[in-house]
């Protein structure tokens, strides 16, 4: 989290939560108290939707698979119950894999995703289980397009919430979240904003907290994959914004700040 300025902690939980259950409505991410997407909100039949965004792309990947030789059936993919799935039977894979990016239809999203691609690498050794420390889980996240003011800070701390919850479902220690960006910017919309934000001072990071609540929910070891998975889905998509809170957030006023698509 950055403190030179306060950053809408309300907005990025509230849309992780709505990415994780695969939202697509405008209203659905009001309702976790995210206004991110106001302005670039499709209309279809006086219902304003976001199209197939990131969330119903980890969700509900929808791609072409052959089935002989001149022949294909449509195939849709939960990504994210993928993702548990492997981090827990194959910890050691370099397939832990979301992608955002799906050109068939890029066309009918509000925006095209700018962070389009995460991957996790669990971290372990001998040595490490043989002191008793438990695996450590890594991000990297892939963006195309890197609004350094306003979306890659919001996007920093998305993911390391992210990180954060799948390391408490399967016992992880979280680690870093390392992001590669390409076409890196600051919008002339925001350019007086970030001359101010240079000249600010800095504080201590906060500390995240999930509710006791949810902690009780959390379900037991011993589980086979297949209903570790779906319990941790479960888990996951019945988190409300109110589970997930920062302690000692300190930091200087929130500036007005522009997006541009």
């Amino acid at each position: 989290m950055l403190t030179g300025r306060r950053l809408p902690w309300d907005g990025i939980k509230g849309e992780l939560l709505g990415f994780i259950r695969g939202c697509g409505l405008l209203d659905e991410f009001k309702k976790l108290g995210c206004n991110f997407w106001d302005k670039q909100a499709l209309t279809t039949n006086n219902i304003k939707h976001l199209g197939p965004i990131y969330g119903y792309q980890w969700r509900y990947f929808t791609s072409c698979r052959p089935t002989g030789p001149s022949t294909v059936d449509g195939a849709v993919t939960d990504q994210l119950a993928e993702l548990i799935n492997s981090l827990l039977t194959n910890p050691g894979s370099r397939r832990h894999v979301l992608t955002a990016w799906q050109p068939n239809d890029l066309e009918y999203m509000a925006l095209p995703p700018c962070h389009m691609m995460a991957q996790w690498h669990v971290e372990q050794s001998p040595e490490m289980q043989q002191a008793g420390d438990r695996p450590i889980l890594h991000c990297t996240v892939t963006m195309r397009s890197a609004d350094m003011f306003v979306g890659v800070p919001a996007d920093m701390a998305s993911y390391a919430l992210f990180t954060y919850l799948l390391s408490l479902l399967l016992g992880f220690e979280p680690g870093t979240v390392c992001i590669n960006m390409a076409d890196c910017h600051i919008y002339e919309a925001n350019e007086v904003q970030a001359e101010t934000y240079l000249q600010k001072p800095c504080y201590g990071l906060p500390k995240l907290t999930i509710s006791q609540e949810a902690l009780d929910a959390v379900y037991g070891e011993n589980m086979d994959p297949v209903a570790f998975t779906e319990a941790a889905i479960a888990w996951l998509e019945a988190l409300e914004p109110s589970d997930i809170n920062l302690v000692n957030y300190q930091a200087n006023d929130s500036q007005l700040v522009t997006m541009v698509a």
